[in-house]
Protein backbone atom coordinates (compact mmCIF):
# COMPACT_ATOMS: atom_id res chain seq x y z
CA UNK A 1 0.00 0.00 0.00
CA UNK A 2 1.30 3.44 -0.95
CA UNK A 3 1.86 5.84 1.94
CA UNK A 4 -0.40 8.87 1.61
CA UNK A 5 1.30 12.24 1.62
CA UNK A 6 0.30 15.60 3.05
CA UNK A 7 2.26 18.70 2.08
CA UNK A 8 2.51 21.34 4.79
CA UNK A 9 3.50 24.61 3.11
CA UNK A 10 5.46 27.17 5.10
CA UNK A 11 6.92 30.58 4.48
CA UNK A 12 7.99 30.68 8.16
CA UNK A 13 5.27 33.17 9.10
CA UNK A 14 3.07 32.92 12.18
CA UNK A 15 0.15 32.44 9.77
CA UNK A 16 1.61 29.32 8.16
CA UNK A 17 2.84 27.95 11.51
CA UNK A 18 -0.60 28.36 13.08
CA UNK A 19 -2.30 26.66 10.11
CA UNK A 20 0.11 23.72 10.18
CA UNK A 21 -0.10 23.21 13.94
CA UNK A 22 -3.89 23.51 13.94
CA UNK A 23 -4.18 20.97 11.13
CA UNK A 24 -1.77 18.54 12.81
CA UNK A 25 -3.66 18.76 16.11
CA UNK A 26 -6.89 17.76 14.32
CA UNK A 27 -4.97 15.03 12.48
CA UNK A 28 -3.68 13.38 15.68
CA UNK A 29 -7.14 13.67 17.24
CA UNK A 30 -9.29 12.44 14.33
CA UNK A 31 -7.36 10.63 11.62
CA UNK A 32 -6.67 6.94 12.06
CA UNK A 33 -4.57 6.45 8.90
CA UNK A 34 -0.83 7.07 8.82
CA UNK A 35 0.34 9.79 6.48
CA UNK A 36 3.72 10.94 5.34
CA UNK A 37 4.11 14.64 6.14
CA UNK A 38 6.38 16.93 4.15
CA UNK A 39 7.10 20.40 5.49
CA UNK A 40 7.85 22.36 2.33
CA UNK A 41 9.46 25.73 1.76
CA UNK A 42 10.19 27.07 -1.70
CA UNK A 43 12.41 30.02 -2.48
CA UNK A 44 13.28 32.07 -5.55
CA UNK A 45 16.31 34.08 -6.53
CA UNK A 46 16.25 37.74 -5.68
CA UNK A 47 16.58 39.77 -8.87
CA UNK A 48 19.35 42.33 -8.77
CA UNK A 49 20.85 44.57 -11.41
CA UNK A 50 24.45 44.08 -10.34
CA UNK A 51 26.81 41.17 -10.70
CA UNK A 52 26.86 38.92 -7.70
CA UNK A 53 29.86 37.75 -5.73
CA UNK A 54 27.78 35.16 -3.89
CA UNK A 55 25.20 32.85 -5.43
CA UNK A 56 21.99 34.01 -3.77
CA UNK A 57 20.39 30.62 -4.42
CA UNK A 58 22.97 28.98 -2.15
CA UNK A 59 22.33 31.50 0.64
CA UNK A 60 18.55 31.17 0.26
CA UNK A 61 18.82 27.37 0.34
CA UNK A 62 20.91 27.50 3.53
CA UNK A 63 18.40 29.81 5.27
CA UNK A 64 15.45 27.76 4.04
CA UNK A 65 16.90 24.55 5.48
CA UNK A 66 17.81 26.23 8.79
CA UNK A 67 14.34 27.74 9.10
CA UNK A 68 12.66 24.41 8.25
CA UNK A 69 14.61 22.75 11.07
CA UNK A 70 13.51 25.54 13.42
CA UNK A 71 9.84 25.11 12.34
CA UNK A 72 10.03 21.36 12.93
CA UNK A 73 11.45 21.96 16.39
CA UNK A 74 8.53 24.30 17.21
CA UNK A 75 6.04 21.68 16.00
CA UNK A 76 7.70 18.94 18.06
CA UNK A 77 7.63 21.14 21.19
CA UNK A 78 3.87 20.52 21.30
CA UNK A 79 3.42 17.30 23.32
CA UNK A 80 0.71 15.84 21.06
CA UNK A 81 2.88 16.37 17.97
CA UNK A 82 6.31 15.40 19.31
CA UNK A 83 6.27 11.93 17.74
CA UNK A 84 5.04 12.92 14.27
CA UNK A 85 7.54 12.11 11.56
CA UNK A 86 7.82 15.10 9.24
CA UNK A 87 10.20 15.22 6.29
CA UNK A 88 11.79 18.59 5.57
CA UNK A 89 11.89 19.71 1.95
CA UNK A 90 13.51 22.93 0.73
CA UNK A 91 13.51 23.63 -2.99
CA UNK A 92 14.33 26.43 -5.36
CA UNK A 93 11.56 27.40 -7.76
CA UNK A 94 7.98 28.40 -8.27
CA UNK A 95 5.63 27.05 -5.59
CA UNK A 96 3.14 25.51 -8.04
CA UNK A 97 5.92 23.86 -10.08
CA UNK A 98 7.61 22.43 -6.98
CA UNK A 99 4.31 21.08 -5.62
CA UNK A 100 3.54 19.41 -8.94
CA UNK A 101 7.04 17.89 -9.05
CA UNK A 102 6.55 16.43 -5.55
CA UNK A 103 3.11 15.17 -6.62
CA UNK A 104 4.65 13.32 -9.58
CA UNK A 105 7.37 11.81 -7.35
CA UNK A 106 5.36 10.90 -4.25
CA UNK A 107 1.67 11.41 -4.96
CA UNK A 108 0.24 14.21 -2.82
CA UNK A 109 -3.15 13.64 -1.17
CA UNK A 110 -3.62 17.03 0.50
CA UNK A 111 -1.90 20.41 0.62
CA UNK A 112 -2.25 22.46 3.80
CA UNK A 113 -1.41 26.15 3.90
CA UNK A 114 -2.25 29.27 5.86
CA UNK A 115 -3.41 32.63 4.60
CA UNK A 116 -3.94 36.03 6.18
CA UNK A 117 -7.64 35.41 5.50
CA UNK A 118 -8.78 39.00 5.56
CA UNK A 119 -7.33 39.45 2.08
CA UNK A 120 -8.26 36.04 0.66
CA UNK A 121 -10.80 37.52 -1.77
CA UNK A 122 -8.27 40.17 -2.80
CA UNK A 123 -5.59 37.46 -3.23
CA UNK A 124 -7.91 35.36 -5.37
CA UNK A 125 -8.88 38.33 -7.53
CA UNK A 126 -5.43 39.86 -7.92
CA UNK A 127 -3.41 36.68 -7.97
CA UNK A 128 -1.00 35.18 -5.47
CA UNK A 129 0.75 31.90 -4.78
CA UNK A 130 -2.37 30.81 -2.87
CA UNK A 131 -4.59 31.64 -5.83
CA UNK A 132 -2.31 29.94 -8.34
CA UNK A 133 -1.99 26.82 -6.21
CA UNK A 134 -5.76 26.53 -5.74
CA UNK A 135 -6.39 27.02 -9.47
CA UNK A 136 -3.55 24.93 -10.87
CA UNK A 137 -2.99 22.10 -8.41
CA UNK A 138 -4.34 18.65 -9.20
CA UNK A 139 -4.69 18.07 -5.45
CA UNK A 140 -7.05 19.26 -2.74
CA UNK A 141 -5.76 22.43 -1.08
CA UNK A 142 -6.82 23.21 2.47
CA UNK A 143 -6.38 26.96 3.02
CA UNK A 144 -6.66 27.92 6.69
CA UNK A 145 -7.23 31.64 7.31
CA UNK A 146 -5.16 33.16 10.10
CA UNK A 147 -8.26 34.59 11.75
CA UNK A 148 -9.86 31.23 12.55
CA UNK A 149 -9.05 28.37 14.87
CA UNK A 150 -9.09 25.31 12.63
CA UNK A 151 -11.21 22.48 14.04
CA UNK A 152 -12.73 19.25 12.84
CA UNK A 153 -14.78 20.24 9.78
CA UNK A 154 -18.55 19.92 9.92
CA UNK A 155 -19.01 20.79 6.25
CA UNK A 156 -16.76 20.34 3.24
CA UNK A 157 -17.36 22.23 0.01
CA UNK A 158 -16.34 20.82 -3.35
CA UNK A 159 -15.78 23.60 -5.90
CA UNK A 160 -16.37 22.61 -9.50
CA UNK A 161 -16.58 24.10 -12.97
CA UNK A 162 -19.73 22.03 -13.65
CA UNK A 163 -18.05 19.87 -16.27
CA UNK A 164 -18.27 16.13 -16.52
CA UNK A 165 -15.55 14.54 -14.47
CA UNK A 166 -14.22 11.39 -16.10
CA UNK A 167 -11.32 10.91 -13.71
CA UNK A 168 -12.51 9.21 -10.52
CA UNK A 169 -9.07 9.80 -8.98
CA UNK A 170 -10.07 13.45 -8.50
CA UNK A 171 -12.77 12.33 -6.07
CA UNK A 172 -10.74 9.61 -4.33
CA UNK A 173 -8.65 12.14 -2.44
CA UNK A 174 -11.69 14.17 -1.43
CA UNK A 175 -13.54 11.05 -0.24
CA UNK A 176 -10.49 10.02 1.82
CA UNK A 177 -10.40 13.46 3.48
CA UNK A 178 -14.13 13.25 4.26
CA UNK A 179 -13.83 9.74 5.70
CA UNK A 180 -10.92 10.80 7.92
CA UNK A 181 -13.06 13.45 9.57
Amino acid sequence: MVMKTILLLTNFSETSRKAIINYLMIYVECVKENYQFILLNTYKRIKTGQSQMVRFEDVLEQYSKQDLARELKKIHEIPELKDLKIELHSEYGDLVDVVEKINREKGVDLIVMGTKGTNLIKELLLGSDTDRLIRLSKNPVLVIPESIEFKKPEKIVFATEIRECKNKEEFRKLITIIKNF
